[in-house]
């Protein structure tokens, strides 16, 4: 049901058919217990963080739910914690969470020719997940839309079938996301994607660095490594740089990095793990001064 509220109250379509929903700009909503705040361009903001114009330099996170920070407060997102250390460290640089939920990477791609790429950021992270290689949705008419967002029975029968499905899929998702990878169409969807975000980045002289997120329900002996392979040799091949965070929590009880046990998003704890993991890689690569 918070899912059906989240299309409900925060996404609007679009007419881009590789763009067929965004957020609403400037609102705020409560949703699956995180107050949700968007700004003038639908990013999900800190209602106490400073205006991103007030900087010279930005870091622009596109993603996915995990990147939004789907049941996570807006101060404990892995794009918020960064950029709340940089302030103390006197950086002179801020953080935007251009994540959206059930985006793919060519709606992130997108969404920055679109959006992002007007905010002039110094560094682009990608932020990539099991999913997102998934077709774009096909874009909605206004009556379509106007039904599934205001009929309380659609979503009371999404609600029962998604939690029917969750139930029973833990083997199907395996073959589903394996299916996935080898078919080639979506492999080179995925591929032409980001090498296009790749050449725009080189020409603007953007940094770039695409960031691997785990699924978070089985980190013993992980299932998707053939996910991580795909997106590691797209970076390789590409030549931009690359940061795998299933090794920053492959230790840990995957129940305790979810947001409920119902909903294996990363909580405020993977969060933090994940946003101290960005830090240092961006350290290492001497990214910021």
């Amino acid at each position: 049901m918070e899912m059906w509220r989240y299309s409900k109250e925060l996404k609007i379509p679009t007419d881009n058919n590789n763009l067929p929903f965004v957020h609403s700009p400037n609102k705020s909503v409560y949703l699956y217990g995180a107050q949700i705040t968007t700004d003038s361009n639908g990013f999900r903001v800190n209602e106490n963080s400073h205006n991103i114009s007030y900087f010279n330099d930005k870091i622009l996170f596109l993603g996915d739910s995990f990147t939004f920070g789907w049941g996570v407060q807006n101060d404990s997102t892995f794009s918020q914690l960064i950029g709340g250390w940089l302030a103390k460290d006197n950086k002179n640089i801020s953080t935007i969470n251009a994540g959206c939920g059930n985006y793919n990477t060519i709606m992130e791609v997108e969404l920055f020719k679109t959006k992002g790429l007007q905010l002039n950021p110094k560094i682009v992270v990608l932020v990539y997940y099991i999913n997102d290689i998934e077709d774009t949705p096909r874009r909605l008419s206004l009556f379509r839309h106007y039904v599934m967002t205001n009929f309380y029975l659609y979503g009371y029968l999404f609600d029962k079938y998604a939690r029917l499905k969750s139930k029973y899929d833990k083997g199907f998702k395996n073959n589903y996301y394996i299916s996935n990878y080898i078919d080639q169409d979506k492999k080179y969807g995925n591929v032409k994607a980001i090498t296009e975000l790749a050449n725009i980045c080189k020409r603007k002289n953007i940094r770039l660095l695409i960031v691997n997120i785990p699924d978070l329900r089985k980190l013993d002996n992980y299932p998707y490594s053939f996910a991580t392979e795909h997106i590691k040799q797209t970076a390789k091949s590409l030549n931009i740089e690359f940061l795998d965070l299933y090794h920053s929590i492959k230790s840990y009880e995957p129940e305790n990095l979810w947001v409920s046990l119902e909903d294996p998003h990363a909580n405020a704890k993977a969060n933090y793990i994940f946003a101290l993991a960005m830090k240092n890689k961006f350290n290492e690569l001497e990214w910021i001064k």
